[in-house]
């Protein structure tokens, strides 16, 4: 064999195969109620954690993939759904492949790729809706792409796409609903022609006029240092619907000093995307000031990989919220979009999200659990009931990177949360009293409720 693995007892109630050819982790075939936690995967020629046909309710958790040299290193595809992709280290993933990524979630319904570190890839984390070699489709809708780190990666980091079949060109093929907030990226791109214009969000509509991108949110971002911002392919597919339901907002640009100031915003096969209305119309009106190139945005130690923010980072408290309360009723919140959260997806062990609701002048006025997501309706089931949650509040997800508390005022842009020294008041033995933020978990593990006594 050419490569090393460590797999835990997976606690698969069917059928994990451990590929003994190229492959690393594989699950073959309707595999539910599945966990792949703290393994290794190291130097293989094709995928090292492989979700096949229908794999559903899967946890992917705390791993290390390095080395796949021709393929994807974490794949999720073909009609899979409800999966956590949390926590994983990739590197070196798909060097010999221009296709290929380092997390991909492809022809996946319900999923998560959260507080993942990829970098000195070709990519670094996808979903991609897509027709298949026998004319099939998967359809990729409402997932999550969050607190992610991605740098030094060969081309984009986050990458959002539709991609028909060029031998099924009448086939639809649909990506919608896709949430992506609060990541860092950092340095990725490079000089070659054809896949380096790609620092920050490559969205794609490929090879069909029936390949569709809706429902996208790009919020609360840091892009930071590379050649290009944004890419888009329409080149070989002229009929491709234009992007009216992408939404910028407060996303943090800074721009390297070596980009060429004519492309910072990308280009492929010389489309340059001021000539996309679309786009162009969604850049002016990214909630960011009104410009798309800001300040460096003060990582801790960029060359060390810690992308952290400094004290002086003009990102702290500086986020906007995900969407805002609708109507309030007991045990459940309706919300203006509820694509940004998920309820743990049946997963054992998994709760759902932790959201903080906040009131028009970010102070805390709750926070809660969500239990249930309905998606059509965007209705949240929560936990607890909410007293002080009003019509018109604002919502955020609770956790960075780290899984420190965002509760201690505005959220910061990015993965991380720099507020850590800031205080939060909790009933405790019927008094209220004044805690750390990162001593909030341990006074609620041990009865104490969130906000001041009444």
């Amino acid at each position: 064999m050419d490569y090393e693995v460590e797999v835990p007892d997976p606690g698969n109630p069917g059928e994990t195969k451990l590929a003994t050819r190229g492959a690393g982790i594989s699950l073959i075939v309707d595999n539910s109620h599945v966990s792949i936690l703290d393994s290794t995967v190291s130097s293989v020629g094709l995928t090292g954690i492989y979700l096949s046909t229908r794999s559903n309710h899967v946890l992917v958790d705390g791993n290390t993939v390095h080395g796949t040299r021709k393929a994807t290193a974490i794949l999720a595809e073909s009609r899979s759904h409800d999966l956590i992709v949390r926590g994983n280290v990739v590197y070196h993933a798909a060097v010999e492949n221009p296709t290929e990524t380092g997390i991909q979630i492809a022809g996946t319904t319900r999923a998560v790729g959260e507080n993942n570190v990829v970098f000195d890839s070709r990519y670094g984390i996808k979903a991609t809706g897509y027709v298949n070699s026998g004319g099939v489709e998967m359809p990729c809708s409402r997932v999550i792409l969050r607190n992610n780190v991605a740098f030094d990666n060969f081309a984009s980091p986050i990458t959002v796409n539709s991609v028909g079949n060029r031998n099924y060109p009448e086939l639809p093929v649909a990506t919608d609903r896709v949430a992506v907030y609060h990541n860092s990226l950092s340095s990725n791109g490079s000089t070659s022609t054809r896949y380096g214009h790609g620092s920050g969000f490559y969205l794609l509509q490929l090879h069909s006029p029936q390949a569709e991108l809706s429902e996208v949110a790009i919020e609360n971002n840091i892009v930071d240092s590379g050649l290009g911002m944004f890419v888009n392919q329409y080149v070989n597919n002229p009929g491709a619907p234009p992007l009216t339901e992408v939404e910028f907002s407060r996303n943090h640009y800074y721009h390297a000093p070596f980009s060429p100031p004519d492309t910072y915003m990308g280009d492929w096969d010389g489309a340059l995307l001021e000539d996309l209305i679309a786009w162009k119309t969604q850049l002016e009106n990214d909630a960011s000031g009104g410009t798309t190139v800001l300040d460096e945005p003060s990582f801790a130690d960029r060359a060390a990989g810690d992308f952290q923010l400094t004290l002086d980072s003009p990102c702290i408290d500086q986020a906007i919220a995900l969407t805002t309360i609708t109507t309030v009723d007991d045990f459940t919140l309706g919300v203006e979009s509820a694509m940004y959260f998920m309820d743990g997806y049946g997963i054992s062990g998994e709760t759902g999200d932790e959201i903080v609701i906040f009131d028009p002048f970010w102070d805390v006025v709750g926070i809660a659990t969500v239990t249930a997501v309905d998606y059509d309706t965007n209705v949240l089931t929560v936990d607890s009931v909410l007293p002080d949650v009003r019509v018109g509040d604002l919502v955020s997800y609770g956790r960075d990177k780290n899984g420190h508390w965002r509760v201690a005022g505005r959220p910061d842009i990015g993965a991380y949360e720099r507020t850590q020294g800031a205080k939060v008041e909790v009933c405790h033995a019927e008094q209220t009293i004044s805690i750390a933020v990162v001593a909030l978990d341990a006074h609620l593990e041990h009865g104490d409720t969130f906000g001041s006594c009444r």
